[in-house]
């Protein structure tokens, strides 16, 4: 899997996960070394991500939570649908 992020300021890195991804790599891979200092720069003020179970899971939401990372919802498979 790739993952990315964009904004109206740019963009983040790729990263290529191998594997399935759970929350504590989320967390590790992703979330600390790459949304937090892209957010930090002030590239972001939301992040949105899908309803994947290491997106949604409670330990994700904590890290996002201790580093002021405000999280909106991922659009369900019927909200797609409909736009």
């Amino acid at each position: 899997m790739i993952w990315g992020g964009i904004s109206h300021q740019g963009k983040t890195e790729l990263v290529t996960v191998q594997n399935r991804l759970n929350a504590a790599r989320n967390c590790q891979e992703i979330i600390l070394p790459i949304v937090v200092p892209y957010k930090q720069n002030g590239n972001a003020d939301v992040f949105q991500q899908d309803n994947a179970r290491c997106h949604t899971a409670g330990h994700t939401q904590h890290v996002l939570a201790e580093n002021n990372i405000n999280a909106l919802d991922g659009l369900r498979d019927h909200q797609i649908c409909r736009q």
